[in-house]
């Protein structure tokens, strides 16, 4: 242990296993898991992850000039001018040495995290207007885009690689960002990629069946999602927790005594109650109690059910991080639209373009357009993505068969699985006497959609939102369900 760079071993904290070699006479100044990427200022450290083991290139590594390497396993032959440090879980060593070599950026910054399958996104978006509403600059980690205050980055996924998560957060603090609102998601806590960061609030939406290919079992996933509010809230922080959502409750009993634990929902016995909804296509009105036992009038322009739930959650969080209510209000009126979120395209045919990617998800979009059609037509453009949690598929299917006048099935981001495959396990959750369409050319079935189209219909184009690319064997194509929209009208397809 004499020999160990003392900052490494601090950092690293009780996960040290071992080490074994001399401490490197240069410290390194970065930490990567990327071989490609390895060089005498690294560290790398050797992770074992669902497509490849980390451990399979410490010898690339080294030969790069890594002369620290951390690992779960040591390899069989040791060079002995490298420092081995042998650890308890490699994914935590790694956010952990993140955090070390970029002097923990979290810690000059108040944290809210929300976590949840559903509207994780929108309630990100409404709780940024909020918290900029008093002129502070308010930094975002979503699944649409990161944005750091002075850049915005297209995000790759939900919550950041350990290091790129580091790097946003030192950006945050250099553009004198003073809150930063960010999505959690399963995988980054099953991977702790946040490291040790402690949040002021955090949010749990809601769970339904999604990413089983991961967590394998819904009480796998659960417990990802549990351990934000169990181990990653301030002292004095705040747990907010959907009441209505069933594992909500479960979630509630579960950490309430570990932090300031606070509901919401329309449930009587909500701490931050919703009552008093009124809905139409184009804004959403309700009411949120507090415990104060005052209530505030709230007003959208963002539509559906779903959403007083997105806007309640976000109204909470602001309450307790002691935003005044005029700016709660104001921050929530002028939030119009979240990019791929029920995103109105087209008013002639009215056409929304909405990220549902679950059973769930579509159903609250579809009861919602449904709920306000005044006799319209509903149809429905959906696929789901490949490599992907494939129990979803079929309820997916049955979702659109419950609310959809007319159904086509089409092509998400296929991945690496044969689309037509997956097409097949959507299909198979649809009852016999329901019609539908096969349309694999996701760009074609969006045309004949809007071409079918009469002043009576209303479509939904589901699967992708936000999303500007589609993704086929491996390769990400240029495609923005939007843009299609916008031009199959224009062109009077």
């Amino acid at each position: 242990m004499k020999n160990l760079d003392q900052k490494i071993v601090a950092a690293l904290g009780d996960l040290v296993i071992f080490s074994e070699g001399p401490s490197p006479i240069r410290p390194p100044k970065v930490v990567t898991n990327d071989s490609r990427q390895a060089s005498k200022k690294t560290v790398f450290v050797a992770i074992r992850g669902s497509n490849s083991d980390g451990h399979s290139f410490i010898k690339s590594a080294i030969l790069a000039g890594s002369t620290v390497i951390v690992c779960e396993e040591l390899p069989q032959a040791s060079p002995d001018n490298i420092l081995f440090i042998k650890v308890s879980n490699s994914y935590s060593a790694y956010a952990k040495l993140a955090e070390l070599f970029y002097d923990y950026p979290s810690k000059k910054l108040i944290l809210t995290g929300i976590t949840g399958t559903n509207g994780k996104t929108t309630t990100a978006y409404i709780l940024k207007s909020i918290l900029e509403t008093q002129d502070a600059k308010c930094g975002l980690i979503s699944t649409v885009e990161y944005n750091t205050g002075k850049t915005i980055i297209t995000a790759e996924r939900t919550t950041p690689d350990a290091v790129e998560l580091q790097k946003l957060f030192a950006a945050m603090n250099n553009a004198a960002c003073r809150h930063v609102v960010m999505e959690v998601s399963s995988h980054s806590l099953d991977q702790n990629r946040i490291g040790s960061a402690k949040f002021a609030v955090g949010i749990f939406s809601n769970i339904s069946g999604d990413h089983l290919d991961y967590h394998k079992s819904m009480d796998a996933y659960f417990d990802a999602k549990k351990t934000l509010f169990a181990e990653h809230i301030e002292e004095n922080g705040y747990s907010v927790i959907n009441i209505d959502d069933p594992t909500g409750q479960r979630l509630y009993t579960s950490v309430s005594e570990n932090s300031q634990t606070y509901s919401y929902g329309t449930a009587k016995n909500a701490d931050f109650c919703i009552t008093d909804i009124v809905l139409s296509i184009n804004k959403t009105e309700f009411s949120l109690s507090l415990p104060t036992g005052d209530m505030l009038a709230i007003k959208s322009p963002l539509c559906g059910r779903f959403n007083t739930y997105n806007i309640a959650a976000a109204a909470t969080a602001a309450y307790l991080l002691k935003i005044e209510i005029s700016d709660i209000l104001a921050g929530i009126a002028k939030m119009n639209a979240v990019p791929g979120r029920m995103e109105k395209c087209s008013d002639s045919p009215l056409v929304f373009v909405d990220y549902a990617h679950t059973d769930d998800a579509l159903r609250n979009v579809l009861s919602t357009i449904s709920g306000l059609l005044e006799n319209r037509k509903l149809t429905i453009v959906f696929g789901c993505g490949g490599d992907r949690d494939r129990t979803k598929r079929p309820r997916m299917g049955a979702v659109a068969a419950k609310f959809a006048d007319k159904i086509i099935i089409t092509s998400d981001n296929p991945r690496t699985e044969n689309p037509d495959t997956i097409i097949d396990e959507i299909a198979s959750g649809i009852p016999d006497n329901i019609n539908f369409s096969i349309i694999q050319d996701r760009a074609e079935a969006i045309k004949i959609a809007i071409s079918e189209a009469d002043s009576d219909t209303v479509i939904l184009i589901a699967g992708k939102g936000h999303e500007d690319y589609q993704e086929i064997n491996g390769t990400r194509f240029p495609f923005d369900d939007r843009g299609i929209v916008c031009h199959c009208v224009s062109a009077g397809d």
